[in-house]
């Protein structure tokens, strides 16, 4: 009786720890009535949209040839694109929206929900378009 009652007070402190971590102060009292299912359903797209990404991200490093021989060189500069080019472009785009940024939050994260869901698309859809490349 004695270990299971150190066992459970153990797995109490865990699920304590965790749901600390996970849930904002105060939960449920300090969240509204459609809170848990709110997160469950942005946990499930959080995980679906990271897939995709994976699996849009390896669609194109197959469509320009990433594992032949001749296509290091192409891969350092789609990298080079892909990580400084946009990145410098949005820094600069944002700076010039940055004002009405916190204005107009929400048409901001749908927008680049959009722009990502775009993105995800032309980039898994690229080994159907290798001669392009």
């Amino acid at each position: 009786v004695r270990e299971l009652s150190k066992q459970r007070s153990w797995l109490d402190r865990a699920t304590d720890r965790v749901l600390r971590y996970f849930l904002p102060d105060g939960y449920p009292a300090s969240v509204g009535p459609g809170y848990l299912e709110y997160s469950r359903w942005r946990l499930s797209a959080f995980f679906w949209g990271g897939s995709i990404g994976v699996f849009a991200t390896q669609g194109l490093l197959m469509a320009v040839g990433v594992g032949r021989q001749s296509s290091a060189p192409l891969a350092a500069a789609l990298q080079w694109v892909i990580r400084d080019g946009v990145g410098r472009f949005g820094r600069i785009f944002f700076s010039q929206v940055g004002t009405g940024f916190d204005a107009e939050t929400k048409q901001y994260r749908i927008a680049a929900a959009l722009v990502l869901n775009v993105a995800c698309v032309l980039e898994a859809s690229t080994p159907y378009m290798q001669s392009l490349f």
